[in-house]
């Protein structure tokens, strides 16, 4: 599935949730613009993100179940001012 978005480019921050009949939604993958995707606890097996923009990204389940049923959401973010320890 695909998500797109017109924002500017700085919003290059990318999260895919899956909400399961019943249940709250969950974090599937965070992908960023340049960077590799953070699958947290779940397999890489399962899931494939792919963030080709800033305005574009692609999430697979791969083998699909029963299981994997439910309402995927994405959302993007503007990537945040982290200051580094000692400045």
């Amino acid at each position: 599935m695909n998500c797109s978005h017109n924002k500017d480019a700085g919003h290059n921050q990318m999260y895919w949730y899956r909400q399961r009949p019943g249940e709250s939604m969950t974090l599937v993958v965070y992908t960023v613009y340049g960077g590799q995707p953070d699958y947290g606890e779940l397999p890489q097996t399962k899931y494939s993100a792919v963030k080709e923009s800033s305005e574009n990204g692609a999430l697979t389940v791969k083998d699909l179940q029963l299981e994997d049923a439910g309402v995927y959401f994405c959302a993007v973010s503007k990537h945040s001012d982290v200051r580094r320890k000692g400045n």
